[in-house]
């Protein structure tokens, strides 16, 4: 599905909603890459996918290493950020509520953004967080945090996945992302025939 590079999709939800696993399913079975964003928080154990840890703890120091940011957020008292070559080269972005406005003034590329949110009931989120070995503590830490953060009138999407079975997302998604595509192409043909 490597063809639909031109749409570039930011997932949002909850901890615990499946986000990053239905990004690694698009990347394994799609042939989509994903952004990992940079922070510097420490690893939680060697090899950790999904980021790119960095060693600097001044966020003045960073900031200006990286000055082509599209998003940025601190988190648990850590960094994390992305910048716009990431973007142009991937496909998928999981991303933190308060960072895609940000994202969305910041990137200036190409692709066509589409925001999709992934939720499930608070049971089933907190469940998966347990059984991915999440302490209680940090799991009532990240539900209260999630309760404000997702709050209903605080989000904006273009799609909507309650993802109980991660393949049905997975498919759900790719279907969504061939029609917006189909629906580009079909803005463009339009307007290349007007001019």
């Amino acid at each position: 599905m490597r063809e639909i590079a031109k749409i570039f999709l930011l997932i949002i939800g909850p901890s615990g909603s499946g986000k990053t696993a239905i990004a690694d399913r698009l990347c394994e079975e799609h042939d989509m890459k994903q952004v990992w964003s940079y922070t510097n928080r420490p690893q939680r154990r060697e090899n950790e996918p999904g980021h790119i840890f960095i060693k600097e703890t001044d966020i003045t120091k960073i900031k200006k290493k990286y000055p082509n940011r599209v998003a940025e957020t601190v988190f648990d008292n850590f960094y994390y950020f992305s910048d716009a070559a990431q973007v142009e080269t991937s496909d998928i972005y999981v991303i933190s509520p308060d960072a895609v406005p940000q994202f969305m003034e910041n990137y200036k590329g190409k692709k066509k953004v589409k925001i999709i949110y992934v939720t499930v009931p608070e049971w089933v989120r907190r469940n998966r967080m347990l059984r991915r070995g999440d302490s209680e503590a940090n799991v009532e830490q990240r539900i209260i945090h999630d309760r404000s953060a997702f709050s209903a009138e605080g989000v904006k999407y273009d799609l909507e996945i309650r993802n109980f079975v991660l393949s049905d997302s997975v498919d759900r998604i790719c279907e969504a992302v061939k029609e917006w595509e189909k629906e580009k192409r079909a803005k463009s043909e339009k307007s290349k025939s007007k001019g």
